[in-house]
């Protein structure tokens, strides 16, 4: 016990603990009312990932390498892009739907001890152009942050369709950079004898939601789908999407009723069917935005 005690007095003097700004990878982060505690904002779509932030500029250490309250909003950065959004684009590759970083459209806000806002769009492409890792370094208050990682990033061979991007927004500067590691996620060839073959489209008309609903589950059960492809129009009930090389139990559309202020059908379906791995690829608003759908789909059980 006392050769344990020593050891663990060594680490804490050598600085060898573990950090204690991770707050949002323990996710014991506890939201706050965004005006006098830090508040955090989470959007993620297959069209954007989007983080803000809401609260005092110092007071709270959410997520840093080290400890350090002083710069509170600036770890939106780090909490936006490499707990959020990068694993988002590889659950987005995985799930058969190619996008990539609008590296030239991304944004940043910022509002002195109000709040600090990035905006990451994202548009639709190939396999062979899909991008699977975005991360950042920037500072607070002046200077650029250390960039070595950046650079790292740029010179290792393994990482191709690289695209960087630098913004400032009042006294934070942030530089982007996207990538993807084609030996972790290697790029797809064409199989053979498919060249120069037009992939098949499922086009669907409903009559009502409810027939719209009960068509996509019907045209996509047991299909192999391009799920980057889709094209959903709730207002003119028109839906299509490509086959390709995703295997998919079925796709389900859900949306509320006129008198629900949420979508409890949309919910349900996720959360109760985690053995078919639902996820929700598009979600959004039609009826004049007085009511919210979700597309779900729902992966073969493995």
């Amino acid at each position: 016990m006392k050769l344990i005690k020593l050891f663990e007095e060594f680490i804490f003097e050598a600085g060898l603990e573990e950090p204690k700004c991770n707050q949002w990878k323990t996710k014991t982060f506890k939201q706050g009312d965004g005006i006098t505690t830090p508040k955090i904002t989470i959007t993620k779509t297959p069209s954007l990932i989007e983080g803000l932030y809401e609260g005092p500029d110092a007071g709270g250490c959410i997520q840093r390498l080290d400890v350090n309250n002083a710069d509170t909003p600036h770890q939106l950065a780090g909490i936006t892009v490499f707990y959020e959004a990068a694993p988002y684009l590889k659950e987005l590759y995985r799930s058969g739907v190619y996008v990539k970083p609008d590296m030239p459209k991304i944004t940043m806000q910022r509002v002195q001890n109000r709040m600090f806002k990035i905006s990451i769009p994202l548009i639709k492409t190939t396999e062979d152009k899909a991008i699977t890792n975005i991360n950042e370094r920037g500072g607070m208050g002046g200077g650029l942050g250390n960039l070595t990682e950046i650079t790292a990033i740029e010179n290792n061979q393994d990482h191709k369709l690289i695209e960087k991007r630098q913004v400032t927004a009042g006294d934070i500067t942030e530089t982007f950079i996207c990538f993807r590691n084609i030996v972790n996620f290697p790029i797809k060839t064409q199989a053979a004898g498919t060249q120069g073959q037009q992939a098949a489209a499922i086009d669907i008309t409903g009559k009502d939601l409810d027939d719209l609903m009960t068509k996509i589950k019907t045209a996509t059960a047991g299909k192999s789908l391009n799920l980057s492809t889709i094209q959903l129009d709730m207002d003119k009930l028109k839906f299509s999407v490509e086959t390709g090389t995703v295997p998919v139990f079925s796709l389900a559309l859900r949306y509320n009723r006129a008198n629900e202020p949420t979508c409890p059908a949309c919910e349900n379906t996720v959360s109760k069917n985690t053995e078919y791995r639902a996820t929700s690829l598009k979600t959004g608003k039609f009826e004049n935005s007085t009511r919210m759908y979700s597309l779900i789909v729902l992966y073969p059980k493995s």
